[in-house]
């Protein structure tokens, strides 16, 4: 080896050596709590959060640098989140060579992995806010002065990396939060050449992550957000130039540029923003197939949207960004939901003007009816909103939405204007104006059980926060319907799902010339009572909201259980699910009932009624048949008082659940057909007992309960014979009486002509008589003790009177 190559080698060797020893010293020299001497007092004087580092050491490999392990910087008291800032490790990498010449240059920085925790509690407060102290007094201690004076200025340069960083943000102000999950990437910075500006490029990716609001969540993972970008930095004028930033989100690449003024408060800024003309489909193929599969089963809609955006810094110190510019989607076209209904727009435009939204449409469409639509948002901080819809529509276009999958014959028209305006963040102010109109509509469905329309007509209005019903008639077979009234409360109560908000009140008046209940709600079920069955029976569930109604009445002609009516007047009441019938009339099996009563539907399914009802004169005859089966054997004009009250849905269980309190009269009617007063008188050898005959005069009280009539004092003249009945008969047929009977000796024939001889020529003789079994088959029993007892003592004194005769002197 030549002397040159020598001394090259000694050089280099001795160098290395060097080097090696100066790393070697630097490692054990700047051991961890020397250079947590250093850092950690730093960022606690700038710092207005409480700082924890677990470690540090000095790096060698990919350059030397400082890596600072388990970096914590706490959070403000009062949010939920323990820490605003975690690192696993933050890697800061210098440049060797500069070092030589006592120049700190960085090269790199690694940051990550991580997580950054923002959030906004509910008064609006950020913990981020004044993470900056603006006291920087305190010195750091362990280094000396010197050592501190002696360390190079770093200029603002190289590159940084970031390595699986997590940004969460929970606004729970405003219910919004959102989570990053996975964000890598680098940016590098390069100073301009007076130090005094800088250039930020770099790329950054989201692997993963979820965006919630109160009634939204969209998962990221499809997304997979991703942003080129170049940024020029001024601090001298506190500007900065978003010179590019190029992302794509959901499908959806966006292009914004603009700049940003941090030297002033508030942040002052203009960022435009571009969307170039992007297929829908592209769009909702980024999105998960749960949140619009749903909605478009046949696939995502045809169109393209674009947009043009400009973004400015709040006029009046809100902290919403102003936007100007327009969002567009044209060529819409789609089917919705599982009946596939179409729409179309020739193009759907939201105008942005800064603190108004608005929104109109071309040619818009849906199931083939042409709607016009338009809608404007102001003041998003607060904001308020003000739109409306209208259109006209055939029913044979609506039957397609409506009928579903059953087959139905329609005609007629819908028309529709509707507007609203009002406080978005407060509904029950929100107030309604426009029309529904029903023109001639008639809905006949294939399935025989269901309710056909023959014609709907009339207006139903909104105004304000109220619903007018205006003058709405409804067709359906001989039955017709007239009702006008009014709502109140009816769209804030909607709106607020019936919560702090006062009950709607409905003030109505309804007429019908006709009314068939049984053929508008029909039952094939038929009673085991031998009664009518509930036409309200195979009616759908109803849902009632709360709501307080008062109104009237008035039926000309109709007929409920089978039975025709006469005409029905009366004053209506609901409240608390009871509705409640006053100074209600009607004419009824030929007389007139008066009365009131109530129902309680707190069960829908076995709904509870109490009725307080007096009928005159009404058939007696027909009203047995109608509701006992006992038809055939009583006429006349009867008078009945009493107090009904019972539960359910269909003629058995009322029946089974009926109790009754009450009072009936008759004069001038009759019997006919009661095979046990045959039997009886047979059986008692008394031919003026018999199956028929008049009535002169009846009365009774009586009561129900258990499924049983019962009578006491129960009253009847019939040709002479004077009935007095105690007991009972069921709704089974079954018979426990207990009859009394003051028959002339006239009419029970010799014998009583006899006995009445024998009884000093009495007129009457009473009979005790017990009537079981069933009215099929009647029991009748012959009590005789009374009449022996009567027959004894009347005897003895007419023995006495004769003997007196004999023994008296003449």
């Amino acid at each position: 080896m030549n002397r040159p190559v020598k001394l090259l080698v000694i050089f280099i060797g001795t160098v290395a050596a060097a080097v090696v020893l100066a790393l070697v010293f630097s490692y054990f020299y700047f051991s961890s709590d020397r250079i947590l001497a250093v850092v950690k007092p730093q960022l606690e004087k700038n710092l207005d959060r409480a700082v924890e580092i677990t470690g540090a050491k000095l790096s060698f490999w990919g350059g030397l640098g400082v890596r600072l392990e388990g970096i914590t910087i706490g959070n403000v008291p009062g949010f939920t989140q323990p820490h605003l800032l975690h690192l696993d490790a933050l890697d800061v990498k210098v440049r060797t060579w500069p070092l030589l010449s006592g120049d700190v240059r960085i090269d790199r920085i690694v940051i990550g992995p991580g997580d950054l925790r923002m959030e906004i509690d509910d008064q609006g407060q950020k913990n981020w806010t004044n993470v900056v102290k603006p006291d920087t007094s305190i010195a750091p201690t362990g280094i000396p002065d010197s050592v501190l004076a002696a360390m190079p200025p770093i200029p603002v340069a190289g590159r940084m990396e970031f390595d699986d960083v997590n940004i969460s943000f929970d606004d729970r102000e405003n219910n919004i939060s959102a989570e990053l999950v996975g964000v890598n990437g680098d940016l590098s910075l390069d100073s301009a050449p007076d130090g005094q500006a800088a250039e930020i490029t770099g790329s950054l990716t989201v692997d993963d992550g979820e965006f919630r609001t109160a009634a939204y969540t969209q998962t990221l993972t499809t997304a997979q957000p991703a942003v080129d970008f170049v940024i020029a930095v001024d601090p001298s004028s506190g500007q900065v130039d978003l010179r590019k930033i190029d992302c794509e989100v959901f499908g959806i690449p966006i292009d914004f540029s603009g700049e940003i003024r941090i030297s002033g408060d508030p942040l002052q800024y203009t960022i435009s923003s571009t969307v170039e003309p992007t297929p829908l489909s592209a769009i909702f193929g980024q999105l998960a197939d749960s949140l619009w599969q749903p909605f478009f089963p046949s696939g995502a809609p045809a169109g393209s949207f674009d947009a043009e955006v400009v973004f400015h810094s709040p006029t009046f110190g809100g902290g919403y960004p102003e936007p100007e510019g327009k969002l567009r989607v044209t060529e819409l076209a789609g089917q919705y939901g599982e009946d596939g209904i179409p729409f179309s727009a020739a193009g759907v435009e939201v105008r942005l003007t800064r603190t108004v939204a608005s929104v109109s449409s071309q040619s818009l469409s849906i199931a083939g009816i042409p709607l016009t639509l338009n809608a404007t948002l102001d003041q998003p901080g607060a904001p308020d909103f003000s739109g409306g819809i209208s259109g006209s529509a055939p029913m044979t276009e609506l039957a397609g939405i409506l009928a579903h999958e059953q087959g139905v014959v329609v005609s007629g028209n819908c028309a529709f204007s509707l507007s609203a305006f009002g406080v978005v963040k407060n509904w029950q102010s929100m107030n309604l104006n426009g029309y529904l109109d029903f023109q001639n509509i008639s809905w006949h469905p294939d399935d025989p059980t269901a309710l056909p329309l023959d014609n709907l007509s009339g207006r139903i209005g909104l105004k304000g926060t109220g619903v007018t019903v205006e003058n709405l008639q409804i067709q359906s077979g001989e039955s017709s319907i007239n009702l006008s009234g009014s709502i109140a409360g009816l769209v804030p109560y909607l709106t607020h799902a019936g919560r702090d908000v006062a009950i709607p009140r409905f003030d109505f008046s309804a007429t019908s010339a006709y009314l068939d209940l049984d053929s508008l709600f029909p039952d094939d079920k038929a009673s085991q009572t031998g009664g009518k069955s509930s036409p309200m029976a195979s009616a759908p569930p109803i849902h009632l909201i709360e709501l307080i109604a008062d109104g009237t009445i008035r039926v000309d002609s109709g007929i409920y259980f089978g039975v025709p009516f006469g005409g029905f007047d009366g004053r209506l009441h609901f409240a608390d699910r009871q509705l409640k019938i006053t100074e209600a009339g009607s004419r009824v099996y030929g007389g007139a009932v008066t009365g009131g009563g109530m129902v309680d539907f707190a069960d829908l399914e076995r709904p509870m009624f109490s009725v307080d009802a007096s009928a005159t004169k009404i058939e007696a005859n027909d009203f047995l048949e109608d509701f006992t089966g006992f038809g055939g054997h009583l006429f006349g004009g009867l008078d009945l008082n009493g107090i009904f009250v019972g539960k359910g849905a269909d003629a058995r269980e009322i029946v089974q659940s009926l109790t009754a309190k009450g009072t009936a009269a008759m004069k001038n009617g009759r019997f006919a057909g009661l095979k046990f007063l045959e039997t009886l008188g047979r059986q008692a050898g008394l031919s003026g007992i018999r199956d028929s005959g008049p009535i002169e005069e009846m009365t009774a009280d009586y009561w129900i309960e258990a499924s049983r009539l019962y009578c006491r004092d129960w009253k009847i003249n019939s040709s002479g014979i004077l009935y007095n009945l105690a007991g009972s008969v069921g709704f089974d047929g079954s018979l426990d009486y207990r009859i009394a009977a003051t028959i002339p000796t006239g009419e029970g024939g010799g014998l009583l002509s006899t006995l009445g001889g024998f009884l000093g020529g009495g007129s009457n003789v009473k009979i005790n008589l017990s009537l079981t079994g069933t009215y099929a088959k009647p029991v009748v029993g012959i009590d005789s003790s009374d009449n022996r007892k009567s027959f004894e003592k009347n005897l003895q004194d007419r023995a006495r009177h004769v003997l007196d005769g004999l023994i008296q002197p003449k």
